[in-house]
């Protein structure tokens, strides 16, 4: 059993319009023969009991991984902060590992390293670096950081993911290998992506 089992809720966020994958749902296309879903089902499932999985389509497909879903309140696609601000209160009420469902290059030891260090920083955002960019949604997000986080989405009307999280504690956890694919961009004809 891994390390932290039970002590964190999951969330796998694949609930976006994928505008820069061509609108396909990018938590089903697939990646070495497997959808992008499976890959952070796969780095989180050591960790995170409940998970749950963020989709606003293709519900019937997402439910076969016996894994409760969760969608957004309305169809406005508020941008990832607003998003999160707007499930947050309908998730269990402790600390909480958010990730994209779009980037199968992270595996269950960078879990890991965000975990230690959350243990070492408490009531801290942790969020993932790599190669000189920040990836806040590869996170750690506290229970003591939710409420904060909604009232300052509510009281704001921010909408920018990093700003907000200048505004709050938080420590970044650079991770040199964790990315062997990012697909939050166009998706490239060679690349060993179709739909599931």
């Amino acid at each position: 059993m891994a390390e932290g089992k039970k002590h964190y809720a999951g969330l796998i966020l694949a609930g976006g319009r994928g505008t820069r994958a061509g609108g396909e749902d990018k938590g089903l296309l697939e990646y070495k023969g497997q959808p992008l879903v499976e890959f952070s089902i796969q780095a989180l499932q050591p960790f995170c009991d409940p998970l749950f999985i963020n989709c606003n389509r293709n519900q019937d497909r997402y439910a076969r991984y016996g894994f409760p879903l969760i969608s957004d309140p309305d169809d406005s696609h508020p941008g990832p902060l607003r998003a999160l601000a707007q499930l947050l209160p309908n998730l269990p009420d402790r600390d909480l590992i958010t990730l994209p469902c779009d980037t199968p290059g992270v595996r269950s030891e960078h879990i890991q390293e965000l975990i230690d260090c959350s243990r070492s920083q408490p009531d801290h955002w942790i969020y993932v670096a790599s190669a000189g960019r920040d990836h806040p949604l590869h996170a750690i997000l506290p229970a003591s950081l939710m409420h904060e986080l909604t009232a300052l989405v509510a009281n704001t009307g921010e909408t920018r993911l990093m700003r907000a999280l200048a505004q709050l504690p938080s420590v970044r956890v650079d991770i040199d290998d964790a990315f062997d694919l990012n697909l939050n961009r166009p998706l490239q004809k060679n690349e060993q992506i179709g739909k599931n």
